[in-house]
């Protein structure tokens, strides 16, 4: 019981860090791509 609460409690761990490290890289991707517009113009 304990073993199957530990894999499913790093299994979600994985899981949000993983959405926050895809967060991060889309955000700086929106503001690079967000300067090289206001240069363009």
């Amino acid at each position: 019981m304990l073993t199957s609460m530990m894999l499913i409690l790093s299994v979600l761990v994985v899981l949000s860090l993983a959405a926050a490290v895809m967060f991060v890289l889309v955000t700086i991707v929106a503001a690079i791509i967000g300067a090289i517009v206001l240069t363009r113009r």
